[in-house]
């Protein structure tokens, strides 16, 4: 069947899909080698291809491709030396996930969202945002404003997990892809979180990136085979 899906890929998806990879292939080797300046540089233009390959991809689904350009906004965003920009990258990458989450409730599942389901996003919304914000945070920083960000940042990331799960469970097996994606993308702001209230170590922005570029591609992944599988 992935055979089958990527048989339906017009030549541009997979010139995009490729310019994708080989950007993201530069944007590691500048974060290994600790190349600053050309890796802040370079970033954007990942997910900004990864965009254009959705649009061209998937033009039906907006909400695809406007959750990875919001990931290009985030990623311009927290590179920005100003504090603030930070946050704004933070509710950017919020705005994507939602999009993302909306994708799969409307289009990919048309029934109503079962009752459980409702019960579920919003127990794990409060108990991460409960966790993060209130016991965790303050161990990281003694600035209030930002332990609530955390817990508000990564609550919505982690309740993609059972959002997922239940897609993989009841749409098709090939969203399994994504909610391998949506680990990464927790590993990579996790691995953020500590190296921004803990402590950093040697090319840290490696593993972030690597991770978070995976969590990327898997997401998209997931939905195309599940939509040209069909």
């Amino acid at each position: 069947m992935l055979v089958d899906a990527f048989s339906k890929l017009s030549v541009a998806s997979y010139i995009l899909l490729a310019l994708f990879i080989v950007a993201s292939i530069i944007q590691l080797v500048f974060a290994f080698l600790e190349k600053e300046k050309y890796r802040r540089i370079e970033k954007p233009f990942c997910l900004g291809l990864l965009t254009a390959f959705v649009a061209v991809t998937l033009p039906n689904h907006p909400a695809l491709y406007v959750a990875t350009f919001l990931g290009m906004l985030g990623d311009i965003f927290v590179i920005l030396p100003n504090k603030k920009f930070f946050y704004l990258g933070a509710f950017a990458f919020f705005l994507g996930f939602v999009a993302y989450a909306l994708e799969g409730f409307i289009r990919l599942d048309p029934d109503p969202i079962p009752l459980y389901m409702i019960v579920v996003m919003a127990a794990t919304y409060v108990v991460m945002v409960v966790v993060f914000g209130f016991f965790i945070g303050p161990k990281l920083t003694p600035n209030t404003g930002e332990d609530i960000g955390i817990g508000l940042y990564l609550s919505p990331l982690i309740t993609l997990v059972p959002i997922f799960t239940y897609f993989t469970a009841h749409v098709q097996y090939f969203m399994f892809i994504s909610l391998i994606g949506v680990v990464f993308f927790l590993t990579s702001d996790l691995t953020i979180t500590y190296t921004k209230f803990i402590k950093k170590f040697k090319r840290y922005d490696f593993y972030v990136m690597g991770t978070y570029l995976i969590a990327q591609f898997l997401i998209i992944m997931g939905f195309v085979f599940t939509y040209f599988a069909k």
